[in-house]
């Protein structure tokens, strides 16, 4: 149960870092203020990302960990232990845009007053932290799980490194999509018009 808990530590600091990492160079270079306004977020499943990878490792590694491929006792964790950190965290994806939706606040716009809701800065990084967080630990949830098929010798050796490909491959993807798309959202979708601009789904 200690690797489980590693695996959810590194996870967390990757996305931790990540997150600081970027929030500090909107702050210093961008000259980003935190408390800064943004337009309303409507989360869509079909086109998160990060939600959707991390909701599609969760299915993966619920298949692997119930399938033939990985043994009745396997060497790492136990298979409920796969299945529980496939459930955790499927759920911190879920609870991401929920989160920066609960915080938001009325803001009254244009002559009519019409109301808009509206976040801000500081709340959605903590959001995108949330979900880069889940998408990188189902990533390592289903290496363990290759690892647990290769060490029971479940699928073809020639099979395995593939399989290790794509998953440095999704990694370092997610880095390169996550600190883009995160500056791309605060610069464009914060201001004095938030709450003019069009609706963004969070990572």
């Amino acid at each position: 149960m200690r690797l489980a808990e590693c695996l959810v530590s590194l996870s967390l600091g990757l996305a931790v870092f990540l997150v600081g990492l970027r929030t500090w160079t909107l702050v210093r270079k961008d000259r980003l203020d935190l408390t800064d306004e943004m337009g309303p977020a409507a989360w869509d499943f079909s086109q998160s990302w990060a939600s959707t990878l991390t909701l599609a490792g969760a299915l993966l590694a619920s298949i692997l960990a119930e399938t033939s491929v990985v043994p009745e006792t396997p060497e790492y964790l136990g298979r409920a232990a796969y299945g529980g950190l496939s459930i955790l965290f499927g759920a911190i994806s879920l609870l991401a845009p929920l989160l920066y939706t609960a915080s938001k606040k009325i803001k009254l716009t244009g002559d009519t007053k019409k109301p808009r809701y509206v976040g801000i800065v500081e709340n959605f990084l903590l959001a995108s932290g949330l979900s880069i967080w889940a998408a990188y630990g189902q990533l390592f949830t289903v290496a363990l799980l290759l690892l647990e098929v290769e060490a029971a010798n479940s699928l073809p050796d020639s099979i395995i490194p593939l399989f290790a490909v794509l998953i440095v491959v999704a990694v370092v993807s997610l880095w390169l999509y996550a600190w883009r798309s995160i500056r791309w959202i605060v610069i464009y979708r914060s201001g004095e018009d938030a709450g003019q601009l069009r609706p963004w789904s969070v990572l």
